[in-house]
């Protein structure tokens, strides 16, 4: 089961932190998403269709997020 922490669930990005409109501009802002770290370093937003959650971590049933994907939990200023 491909899962992620509530953390990144919960995580929004800080306006100014935000990528340039170059990802998915038709991402729906009620479901739930996360932000993926790129190989490059860059993030983007992925949105996710959710499952079963014990608390800590919640299934992902559909998404582009893939087993070994990094996504932000949190954010140092």
């Amino acid at each position: 089961v491909l899962q992620v922490p509530n953390a990144a669930l919960r995580f929004e990005m800080p306006f100014e932190s935000q990528p340039d409109a170059t990802g998915p501009t038709d991402l729906d802002p009620i479901e739930p998403s996360v932000w993926r770290v790129r190989g490059n370093g860059d993030y983007e937003r992925q949105q996710l269709q959710t499952g079963y959650s014990d608390g800590e971590f919640t299934e992902i049933r559909s998404g582009t997020l893939a087993a070994g994907d990094e996504v932000i939990v949190g954010y140092r200023h």
